[in-house]
């Protein structure tokens, strides 16, 4: 009856104020609602979290039973925890400060669980974190971003200490780990998500270490108010599932919700028409955060390895070899200075934490006794080397995630039929991370991504565009090969199209290959690939393909990248043999703008310029 009262004298005297608040981003960010094409609703699976039936698409019904909840008396036989009170913090602050409720129409709960969790997870700073793309797994093809929680905030903490720091991470709960059906149901959302908070030297581990992935920090502006408004809505939606889509509601896109929770006027939902990429979300972030930007960067167990490398001579470089191949320190001369011989050693520790990932975790690996060799070694050298991060940062910059186009973009450009004598207007759509013949700057050059593309052209005398060509799915992986790494590179195209304009029926191709890449430097490379594959024309039977791939890639200036393509042979099962191959000059004009002027030589010979905008 107490609780009823309250209510009634709560909807009559703020009625007005009940529906604009319904109505704001405040509370649809604390629900997790988004946009969409039929309206807006949460993206929380889970009833639980709602305490209206249709509180997943009505915030005004979950508004007013959420208020009918607050100021119910505790029952004597029900636990304190479980009232909204405890189970909604974040809600009720906001309620509070939006309707002008006095804390004491509240019953008196004592919320010990709560409280103890905020103890035990109390943060002064936040820092969103990108870790780049990792090819071994289908779940971080484009990429990953987590929360970095401080204890204490930058200018606070000393070097090394922020290992001990928390990470926020959500992330799938995959059912399969076969490939196919990983792709399948994390496409349609088949799997269920979940936030997790673990230290953070267990993430700096498994990226940075095992699985050689760089680390982008973005150190957000937040106010000590702010951190504990997270904290207070991860509380809220925490313990309940989420369903998870590989391409929108994502693992970057559901920490994006969790920002917003705090900072609803940045509306880091909204600009996501198509796919949620983890760099575009790392973009989205500080264009709304403002230009002072705290960039930390942690370069991966194979830059730092690379970065020891390039100090060494020649002759040192032959000198670590033999002590790996042999694994024992017989080769290195006992009369090179103990400058030099610490940094043979300390490369030659950076290369086993590379390659021999057990002996991080202190397990018998192969290179196990060459480790301790190595350190006991070290530890007889006084000289000093480190790592000069300030030099990698640098070195890397241009491939940092916050730099690059967004990826999803259309593009409108003419060709020209040097052979047929034709002009066309083609025009397409890709949601894609990188391609090759795009400028590195945010992605590095030894990577093409491309998921759905699309390309439309209009033929002469004909009013409607017909689909031209397509691309289902496209990896290539370039990584460069020396003497001490010497990773495969490989390439996998799921694509399409017509040989010429005249043709009526798109050819399908499913290629595949392996090879090796050189770079000489961060812009130049030459990529040399067996490729095998399968070309199948409607009503035909699959026409074997056979082929060698050269790549070369040169970066002409800061702004503008050359990109050559060549598929020397092709020998499909009826023995007709082309080239395939091009050139494209691609030109950053602005952010979300870039202009292409290419030559591409396939059964025709065609010659084209567009421009490209990137949503």
């Amino acid at each position: 009856m107490l609780a009823n009262t309250a209510l009634t004298k709560i909807l009559q005297e703020k009625k007005s104020a009940l529906f604009d608040l319904a109505r704001s981003n405040e509370w649809k960010a604390l629900l997790f609602y988004v946009p969409h094409l039929l309206g807006e609703s949460s993206v929380i699976d889970a009833n639980e979290f709602f305490l209206d039936p249709k509180g997943a698409t009505d915030p005004y019904r979950e508004l007013v039973s959420t208020i009918e909840m607050l100021v119910t008396p505790l029952k004597p036989d029900s636990l304190p925890d479980k009232h909204p009170i405890c189970r909604f913090p974040a809600r009720v602050d906001l309620i509070i400060k939006s309707l002008d409720i006095s804390k004491k129409t509240l019953p008196l709960v004592t919320c010990s669980e709560y409280e103890t969790w905020r103890k035990t997870f109390r943060a002064r700073g936040v820092s969103l974190v990108f870790a780049a793309n990792y090819l071994n797994n289908p779940a971080s093809l484009f990429g990953h971003t987590f929360l970095h929680l401080y204890k204490q905030t930058p200018s606070e903490r000393s070097g090394g200490s922020e290992l001990t720091d928390w990470a926020l991470n959500f992330a799938a709960n995959p059912t399969s780990l076969n490939p196919l059906v990983y792709t399948v149901l994390g496409v349609t959302g088949g799997f269920k998500g979940s936030f997790s908070l673990m230290p953070y030297y267990l993430k700096v581990g498994e990226y940075n270490d095992f699985e050689s992935r760089d680390l982008w920090e973005y150190y957000l502006n937040f106010s000590q108010h702010d951190v504990d408004k997270l904290l207070k809505s991860l509380w809220e939606v925490g313990p309940y599932p989420i369903d998870y889509f590989y391409f929108d509601e994502n693992c970057s896109f559901i920490i994006l919700l969790l920002l917003n929770a705090v900072r609803p006027e940045w509306h880091l939902d909204r600009g996501f028409p198509f796919a949620v990429a983890p760099s575009d979300t790392v973009k989205q972030v500080l264009r709304q955060q403002g230009d002072a930007q705290q960039i930390y960067f942690r370069p991966s167990s194979l830059k730092r390895f690379q970065y020891f490398l390039n100090q060494l001579t020649s002759g040192e470089r032959r000198v670590l070899q033999k002590i790996i191949q042999k694994k024992n320190l017989s080769p290195l001369n006992q009369n090179t200075g103990e400058s030099r011989q610490a940094l043979i050693i300390d490369a030659g520790l950076e290369y086993l934490d590379y390659k021999d990932k057990s002996a991080l975790l202190n397990e018998k690996g192969e290179f196990s006794a060459l480790r301790l060799i190595l350190l006991k070694k070290r530890a007889g050298i006084p000289t000093e080397t480190s790592l000069d991060l300030s030099q990698i940062k640098a070195h890397s910059l241009w491939e940092s995630p916050h730099i690059g186009p967004r990826a999803p973009h259309i593009a409108v450009q003419g060709v020209r039929d040097l052979k047929q004598d034709i002009s066309q207007l083609e025009m397409s759509f890709r949601f894609s991370l990188h391609e090759l013949s795009s400028h590195p700057r945010g992605y590095g050059s030894n990577l093409e991504m491309i998921m759905g593309d699309f390309a439309f052209r209009a033929a002469p005398g004909e009013e409607n565009m017909h689909l031209y060509h397509y691309t289902l799915f496209r990896v290539f992986s370039a990584p460069h090969y020396d003497d001490f790494i010497k990773p495969l590179s490989w390439q996998l195209n799921i694509s399409g199209g017509r040989n010429l304009l005249s043709d009526k029926t798109i050819n399908h191709e499913v290629i595949g290959g392996v090879g090796y890449s050189l770079w000489p430097s961060d812009t130049l490379g030459f990529s040399w690939l067996v490729n095998l594959g399968a070309n199948l024309e409607p009503g035909n039977l699959p026409k074997g393909l056979v082929g060698i791939k050269h790549l070369g890639s040169l970066a002409i200036s800061e702004y503008a990248k050359l990109s050559y393509e060549l598929f020397p042979l092709w020998v499909p099962t009826e023995e007709k043999y082309y080239l395939r191959g091009g050139i494209t000059s691609a030109y950053i004009l602005h952010d979300k703008m870039e202009w292409r002027v290419f030559y591409n030589k396939t059964l025709t010979q065609e010659v084209g310029c567009g421009v490209r905008l990137f949503f």
